[in-house]
Formats: C-alpha cells, structure tokens, sequence
C-alpha cells in the first residue's frame, strides 16, 4: 500500500513510523505469563484502591499509574494474537483500560466519584383481605433505590468492592450505570428473572451470533477477498461502488465488528451466571440482571429513530464512562474551561419506577413525549444535544422517594429506563449549545483515536515486514467518529423544530391551561397512528442513511489495514451445504 502524506512527511511533529517501529520491541507469541499479566494488573489496581482516601494515597496511586499503563501498553503491543482481528480488539481495549486507570487512579478518586446502588428496603404492605392478596412481583411498588457505602479501607469487602468496579465498564449496579434500550428492560433481564431462563436466551443468542457470522464471513472470502482480507487481486474502490453494494459492505463490516463484542461479553454472562446457579452466589456479577444485553435491537431503533438514541442506547457503551469524565468533564469542562452541563461525574442514584424491574413505567401527568425519541434523551444523548445542567446530591439524598423524576433520566440501578420531564425545560442559551457541541467532537475525536489505537499497532506490524506505510495510514477510523457530531446537531435542530411546530400548530406539545379561568389542564389532541408512523419511518431512514453516508471511513478504513487477513479456517455450517467443506 503506498503511504499517503509521503510528501508532508518532513512536517510532521513527531518520528516516522519506521523510526518508532525500530524503537519499540519485538513482537512475539503471546505466553501463559501474558495472560496472568491481564488479569494481575486489575488486581494490583483494586489492591491501590483498598486503602482510604488521603493525600499519601492519592501520591501512590498517582505514582503507581505510569507503571500500569505502560504494561497494558507493553501487552497491547509484544504478545501476539491468534488473528489480525483479536490483535486490533484487544490494542483498542487495552487503550481504553489505560484511560479507565487515569479515571481510577489519577483524576477522579472511586471514593468520592462512584457508589453501588441498591433497591431501598420496601414499605411494609398494608394487610389485604385474603381474597385480594398482593401479587409478589407487585410486592416492591415505589421502592426507591439508595446508595450502598463504600466499605471500610484495608478490608476485604473494600478489595471486592474496587476490583467489581474495575470490571464494571458499562456501569451496571453502579452510580454511573447507562440508559438501556426498552428490549433489555424485560424478561430475562429483570431482578427477579431466573437463571435458568437467562442462560437459554443467551445460549440461543449467541448461536444466532454465530450463524450471522459464519454467513458474513463466508460472503467477505468468497464474493470479494480483495477487498475484505486482502487477498491478490485489484479490490474495487469503495466510491465506485453502486448503493447497495456498499450497503452490503458495510452490513458485512458492521456484522464483524458487532460479533467480535457480543461474543465474549455473552460467553463471559452465561459462564458467570451459571456458576452463580451452581454455587448460589448472588450479586450483579452472577445475576441476570447484571448482563443486560450489551446492543439494542432494531425493534429499539425504529421505535425511538435517531442517532442520539443509537449512540446512547443501542450500541454498545463499553468506552461511556471513561469518555465522560477524562473528555467531557475533564477535557472540556476542566480544561477548556466550557460550561458546566449534562450528567456530573458522581451521578445520583436513579429513583426506581413503580414497578422496579418488571414494566415500564409511565410517564407522569402532563409530560411531553414524542415518537421520535425521549426530549431528554439518556445522559450520553442528553450531554451531547441538550445542555441541561446538573447538580450531584449527596448519596444519603437518594433514600427518601422522590416526586418527580430523576435528572439522570433513570429509574432502577440495573435496568435504567429514561422518564420525560414533568415539564419542558426553558431553552438555553446559544452558548451552551455550542460548548455542547464543541464538547461533543472531543468525545467522538478521542473515541476515534481510541479505535485508530488499534490501527496503529497493525500499521506497526507492516512496517516491521517492510512494507511502506505513513502515518496517514494509521488514522483511517477516526473521520467516521469525528463528523458525528454534526449529524446530531443536524438531528436536534430538526427534532425541536418539528416539536415546536407540533405544539403551536396541531396541540401535539405540553397540555395547555384551560379558558374557564380554573387553571386545569386542557386534553391534550392524541397523536394519530398515521403521525407515529410517519415520524418513526423518517426518522429511522435518516438513522440508516447518515450512518451508510458517513461509514465508508469505518468499512474501507477497517479492510484497508487488514483486521480480516488473518482469518484462519473457521468451522463453517454454511460451507459445508455450499461448498462441501467444513472448515474455511
């Protein structure tokens, strides 16, 4: 592959990337050791989180940082991976566990910053008739939940307690927990679900996994080899394909990427949560309600159309936290000196729904919803389209119930479930917006060099085989990550225009008071089927057609490096009835 910016090499601030390749070891198999090595740093992480908050603390931990982030460094780059593809994965996780350390270690002290949180000890019911008896699952209605402490320093309860928050990426039991799609606030994802049925759905999912993959894979070695993984042979060029053949590329490379998170993170779910119905251990690690599925569905996705909606709810939120406080928090509000807006970097509890992990709650009289998506979109959504500010209580707040709904936009610890506004919040000025959206290419810029993390250790790997490359070759990822914010701007202008209009023209807004001079509430003009079903089309094509404009950076990025040409062989269903073989 001829480099790119050969003729602006001299400019660059930094060495070429044959001089850092020289500099840096050898690649060599990946050992036993390697993997001891992965598991000990996040309990030598836990183990300096053990003792109390204080300032000798706060110096060895700080002191202890470098030394952790550069032997996830060190394991990102030396062991070698069975395939190109893990060999990427698991550079672009090692970078997140690097900045995930600077959270912990560094910038933002677990003690003061994060907390489990637990569904409050419920009211005694009042005695009911022996005809009427209170169904159990009901048993729980208006409970709220409340902040567990965190435990006593040099204790072992502290220990578990800092090595389950190291392990916990997406949040989930915590303070920080994200805003899940509707699909996993449901059976078999509840509190109160059992095991057993947890452990079949997920068993049936993954095998569903696997067939999708085995027909991707199958598609990118047989139809078009060139262009997936490399093979001999002129591949077409992505711009010159017709639409739906790059529909058909991207699907493919979105199958890939999809599969190589969903696969792990449901072996590692059924495993745990077996061994928790063997051994009877409780806990967000060996409950179902722990694993939520990590991905909404598409079901999700045409019921609440928009790319807020898919960034903050559908896909994946392993990079969420670390994102927020190092580049929204830290970056730009620390740093740049931006105002203050969004969700703080201790969140507070979320207030449980009537029901607490059962159903869906409604929304409270006289709030607003729209079919297009929640006004107050999750926290990942709201930081980036509505400035709304927030405070933190502290933890001892969140015991007592709560009237209205959470500003988080959550209501359970573990399944949160977004609530819409009592009322419409006044609009804010141009200025927050715009910090919004400046804070918001930090996020996707970051997230971007993040994944080109993961480019860049594969663009080492070919210059080590003595193939030219430049560094231009090593950002291929981060254009399709850094003009998203622009499709959510576009997203929130269009969304509130059609809000307003709706409210002044057709009475589809908040209810409006009464002419009879009491002060009550008018009925709100029901929205027609016609309207809903318009609005969810529109705004579901719009998702689909910003994301397939906008992934040609991804899809040719992705092959260009050659994530797939070290695919080795493969047991294959769909070969054998196709071709004959069982192995390709």
């Amino acid at each position: 592959m001829k480099p790119l910016l050969d003729p602006f090499h001299a400019y660059l601030p930094f060495p070429s990337l044959q001089t850092l390749r020289a500099a840096l070891p050898t690649p060599r198999p990946a050992r036993l050791l390697d993997v001891v090595a992965g598991f000990a740093l996040p309990t030598i992480t836990a183990l300096l989180l053990v003792p109390g908050p204080c300032t000798s603390t706060y110096l060895l931990r700080r002191a202890a940082a470098p030394l952790v982030i550069g032997a996830w460094a060190y394991l990102a780059w030396v062991p070698l991976q069975l395939s190109t593809e893990d060999r990427w994965g698991v550079s672009v996780l090692a970078i997140s566990l690097m900045m995930r350390t600077l959270e912990l270690l560094v910038f933002f002290p677990p003690e003061g910053h994060v907390y489990r949180v637990q569904p409050a000890p419920p009211p005694a019911p009042p005695p009911a008739p022996a005809s009427q008896a209170v169904p159990d699952q009901l048993a729980h209605a208006g409970a709220t939940t409340v902040a567990e402490p965190v435990p006593p320093p040099y204790t072992l309860a502290k220990f578990w307690w800092a090595l389950s928050l190291w392990w916990s990426f997406r949040g989930i039991g915590w303070n920080y927990s994200p805003s899940l799609p509707t699909s996993s606030l449901r059976e078999p994802y509840l509190p109160t679900s059992s095991r057993r049925a947890y452990l079949l759905t997920r068993a049936w999912h993954l095998a569903r996994a696997w067939a999708i993959l085995d027909l991707v894979r199958l598609y990118q070695l047989r139809l078009d080899p060139a262009f997936f993984i490399g093979t001999p042979g002129a591949p077409p060029a992505y711009a010159a394909l017709g639409v739906l053949h790059r529909a058909a590329y991207s699907v493919a490379v979105a199958a890939r990427v999809w599969f190589s998170l969903e696969q792990p993170h449901v072996a590692c779910s059924i495993l745990l949560v077996g061994l928790g119905a063997l051994t009877g251990w409780t806990g967000e690690w060996c409950e179902p309600r722990g694993w939520p599925p990590m991905f909404g569905g598409l079901r999700d996705l045409w019921r609440h159309p928009g790319l807020g909606y898919m960034w903050s709810r559908t896909w994946n939120q392993y990079n969420r936290r670390v994102l927020h406080v190092l580049c929204w928090v830290g970056i730009g509000e620390r740093v740049l000196g931006l105002p203050h807006s969004g969700e703080p970097t201790r969140p507070r509890p979320p207030v449980a729904s009537a029901a607490v992990g059962l159903r869906l709650a409604p929304a409270p009289p006289g709030s607003e919803t729209d079919k297009l998506g929640p006004i107050t979109a999750a926290p990942s959504a709201s930081t980036l389209l509505s400035p709304a500010a927030s405070t933190s209580p502290s933890p001892s707040s969140s015991a007592s119930p709560s009237p209205s709904p959470s500003p988080s936009g959550r209501s359970s610890p573990s399944n949160p479930l977004p609530i819409a506004p009592a009322s419409r919040a006044p609009p804010k000025p141009l200025a927050l917006y715009a910090s919004n959206l400046a804070k918001s290419v930090i996020v996707f810029l970051v997230s971007g060099l993040m994944h080109d993390w993961g480019t860049l250790v594969l663009t080492l790997d070919a210059v080590g085989r003595g193939e030219p490359r430049a560094w231009a070759d090593a950002l291929v990822l981060t254009p399709f990550f850094a003009v998203q914010p622009a499709g959510l701007v576009v997203e929130a202008i269009v969304k509130r225009l059609w809000r307003s209009f709706k409210r002044d023209h057709s009475g589809h807004g908040p209810r409006k008071a009464s002419e009879d001079g009491t002060g009550a509430a008018a009925e709100k003009v029901p929205v027609t089927p016609a309207l809903v079903l318009v609005e969810r089309a529109v705004g579901f094509v719009w998702t689909w057609v910003w994301l397939g404009y906008t992934a040609r950076h991804f899809v040719e990025g992705m092959c260009r490096i050659g994530v797939w040409e070290h695919d080795g062989p493969l047991f294959s269903p769909a070969a054998r009835v196709i071709y004959g073989k069982w192995l390709v």
